[in-house]
């Protein structure tokens, strides 16, 4: 079993087509894999989907499109973390020790916490899915297998 934690820049190709989005749509078919992602990432996606949409990449019918799927996916297949305490003290750390976005601080936090308790199935490994180059340099640094979907 697999688990993989997609933070904004992997799950955005879920909904806008760039390299890697074969792989990660991939994953939503894939039984014997969990997704998780930060309820901040919701937020994230609205507004990289209406940035594209604002710059004519998408159309106002793809935008909708787009959200309608990104709501069946936090519905039906994606794990929705809560961002809790431990996580934004966490991720305070984060972006003390290696000056990371607060949001990405927030996705590290989440997969690191995830990685070091019982949350998960003891025989499935946590995969962090980012396409962010200083967010995956962090962490690898940290001690988590990283995946770039874009690289795949």
């Amino acid at each position: 079993m697999e688990t993989y934690y997609l933070d904004a820049s992997a799950l955005a190709k879920r909904y806008i087509e760039e390299r890697g989005t074969v792989f990660i749509r991939g994953l939503f078919f894939k039984k014997a894999a969990d997704l998780i992602t930060s309820q901040i990432c919701e937020l994230e996606l609205c507004s990289a989907l209406w940035r594209r949409t604002s710059e004519g990449a998408l159309s106002q019918a793809q935008f909708h499109a787009a959200l309608q799927q990104l709501d069946l996916d936090l519905k039906d297949r994606i794990i929705q973390m809560e961002a809790s305490l431990e996580i934004v003290q966490r991720g305070r750390g984060f972006i003390v020790q290696h000056g990371l976005r607060p949001l990405d601080a927030v996705h590290l936090a989440t997969a690191m916490i995830m990685q070091s308790s019982n949350i998960l199935d003891p025989n499935s490994r946590l995969v962090f899915a980012c396409s962010d180059i200083r967010l995956k340099n962090v962490a690898e640094g940290e001690g988590l297998e990283v995946l770039d979907p874009s690289t795949v």
